[in-house]
């Protein structure tokens, strides 16, 4: 259990600062027809990643994200999928998908878990324990030293 959490810790802060450096000038580069954020972006609500916002922009650039705006039309980040960042496979083998809104200051807005096939909640962790981790991440910084979000598993 230790381990699990352990291991999506380390998944989520990854994609999220690899995320950050590549939007922010880094070196990093991906296929854009592989998407996954094109792909599942339609199973996302808005304001359970970027809260504020009222539109995404085309997905775009490298790795893929979607600029999130307000009202007025100006950008206050992006949004991305974990899995077009990172490695993010889990126990299962398949990927564990996750959206993240990320603020221009490289915060972390908000996390939507889009789909997983981890066993390990098939034999006892309840969907809620790890939908609530990911949601600990809000109001991070990836490249901060501040320990993960607990979780009671």
């Amino acid at each position: 259990m230790k381990l699990m959490r352990t291991r999506l810790a380390t998944l989520f802060v990854l994609a999220a600062l690899a995320c950050a450096c590549a939007l922010f000038g880094g070196p990093l580069a991906w296929a854009q027809d592989r998407s996954n954020l094109a792909q599942f972006l339609g199973q996302v609500a808005l304001p359970d990643v970027f809260p504020g916002a009222v539109r995404l922009g085309h997905v775009e650039g490298s790795p893929p994200a979607a600029a999130a705006f307000n009202a007025q039309d100006r950008p206050l980040g992006y949004v991305f999928m974990n899995s077009d960042v990172v490695n993010a496979t889990g126990y299962s083998g398949k990927p564990i998908h996750v959206t993240v809104g990320v603020d221009t200051a490289g915060t972390v807005i908000g996390a939507k878990l889009i789909k997983h096939s981890e066993p390990i909640v098939l034999i006892g962790i309840p969907e809620k324990r790890v939908t609530d981790f990911i949601h600990g991440y809000k109001s991070r910084r990836p490249t901060s030293s501040a320990a993960p979000p607990s979780a009671c598993w």
